[in-house]
């Protein structure tokens, strides 16, 4: 009997029986945990060996100290770990002495250095710039308040007292005095469109070079000019110096240099005799090269019957031209024609003291005072005056929050010290300025390239290295690029033709 051959259909995909699990179905299709770990084990260990060869082969070729004993094989574990330790401190006292002579580079990379040759040393005479202390000619200031009010003393002795007194405001205005004073007159409409620069010239007694001020120098050629300037310290005269023309009152004539008086280090017989008879004078005496300002003290003062004599000690700074390149922070000093402003295209210590009050007046008042023959903005009246009165103490301290400018010193200084003696006497009335010989003339000079030396004795010092040790480093470095495993290249095999 046949038996039948029964054909069951194969079951498809879906309807096959599912495994439990992943591993179950495909027990090697991932590496297990472990395996992974060992791999990863094997590849820090090649990457440490391949690590540690380039570091024997480095050790084995620099001439840097102290590596090589590191990796020498004679020696126990013990002292190559000691040799690196040692050398790891040399590494790190190097870089950190190297950060902190960088840093010091960086804040102030200029240093002082003192000149000897004092046979060649040619010096310049401070300037005397001399404020009367009476300046108020009072004939003139009748004829002005009669001329603008119409008032005399005869016919109205109140109204006359009231506008001299302002106008002996006008005449003696300074910083360190009296403007507070202005207050009394910032609603006098009958002083709101008074010129009172034009004012102050009107009522002065002495601001014509031929005042009674003769000069007598040691240099019997020279003939002194005196040049009359509108200080912070109000009207006065000056002559020897050169930056009197941002004050030169008469504007209306052209400004002419005059030489300046200089003197010899072997020179004993270097002075300035100022004789005068009738009034008393305070001098300042300052550099050549700038102008007395709010915070100068005065050199003196000289009163009838009294006599002035003044030894100066001169010291001197100049910048070497190495020095220009670096900033102003960085050199900490600014040269005479890094200008503040167009009106004023110089700069010094008290011209830039007079250009910081003259922004902080505009800045609360709107106006510059009127004994600022430069500046900007537009002149002060009376109430502006006023509002400069209220603010005196802040724009003479010029607080940095508020000024936001510093001032720093000329890169070309003249520091002049005094040695003051007061004679009183019966007839005369003259001051002396001598000049003293003792004249220290220190130069400030780049320390770009004594940084660099002292990096190099640094890094000598510590770790032996020098300018070879770097080429040795890049060599080293350029072969491990080209060759990485340092196997000894096969010298190539030459054929030769029979």
């Amino acid at each position: 009997m046949a038996k039948k051959k029964i054909i069951k259909p194969r079951p498809n995909q879906s309807q096959q029986k599912k495994p439990q699990n992943v591993s179950e179905a495909t027990p090697t299709a991932k590496l297990s945990k472990r395996a992974w770990m060992k791999s990863k084990i094997f590849f820090m260990r090649d990457a440490m060996v391949s690590v540690k060869e380039v570091y024997v082969r480095f050790c084995n070729e620099t001439s840097i100290h102290g590596l090589k004993h590191t990796v020498a094989e004679n020696l126990h574990w013990t002292e190559r770990c000691l040799w690196f330790a040692l050398t790891a401190g040399a590494f790190y006292g190097a870089v950190y002495c190297g950060l902190a002579q960088l840093s010091r580079y960086t804040k102030e990379p200029v240093v002082v250095s003192m000149q000897r040759d004092f046979r060649s040393w040619w010096t310049t005479f401070p300037a005397v710039t001399a404020c009367f202390m009476d300046r108020l000619e009072v004939d003139k200031a009748k004829e002005v308040i009669e001329e603008n009010w119409n008032i005399t003393e005869e016919s109205n002795p109140d109204k006359y007292q009231y506008y001299l007194t302002f106008i002996e405001l006008i005449a003696d205005v300074s910083f360190r005095t009296n403007l507070q004073q202005f207050w009394k007159y910032q609603d006098d409409e009958t002083l709101a469109s008074l010129d009172l620069l034009k004012l102050a010239l009107s009522v002065q007694a002495t601001v014509h070079p031929t005042f009674p001020l003769n000069v007598m120098v040691s240099k019997i050629d020279k003939e002194v000019q005196w040049v009359p300037v509108m200080t912070e310290m109000g009207i006065c005269m000056t002559f020897n110096s050169e930056y009197s023309e941002f004050q030169f009152l008469m504007q209306n004539v052209d400004w002419t240099e005059e030489d300046l008086l200089r003197c010899h280090y072997h020179s004993g017989q270097c002075y300035v005799r100022v004789d005068s008879v009738n009034n008393p004078v305070r001098y300042f005496i300052h550099s050549p090269f700038d102008v007395p300002s709010a915070i100068s003290n005065p050199t003196g003062e000289v009163n009838p019957g009294e006599e002035l004599v003044m030894d100066f000690k001169v010291v001197e700074i100049r910048a070497s031209e190495g020095v220009r390149h670096l900033t102003p922070e960085q050199r900490r000093c600014k040269y005479p024609d890094e200008r503040l402003s167009d009106s004023i295209r110089a700069y010094s210590f008290g011209l830039c003291q007079m250009h910081c009050r003259n922004r902080m007046a505009l800045m609360f008042c709107g106006c510059r005072p009127y004994f600022y023959i430069k500046g900007d903005g537009k002149v002060c009246d009376t109430s502006g005056m006023a509002c400069i009165g209220r603010n005196v103490e802040i724009l003479i301290n010029l607080p940095k929050n508020l000024a936001k400018c510093s001032c720093l010193p000329q890169c070309a200084e003249l520091n002049y010290y005094s040695h003051t003696k007061k004679i009183v006497i019966r007839y005369e009335f003259q001051c002396l300025l001598y000049l003293g010989m003792e004249v220290e003339k220190p130069a400030k000079c780049e320390s770009g390239s004594r940084t660099k030396a002292s990096l190099g004795g640094t890094t000598a010092l510590f770790v032996g290295a020098s300018v070879l040790t770097v080429v040795e480093t890049v060599l080293f470095v350029f072969r491990l690029l080209i060759n990485p495993t340092g196997a000894a290249r096969r010298p190539k095999e030459f054929k030769f033709l029979p």
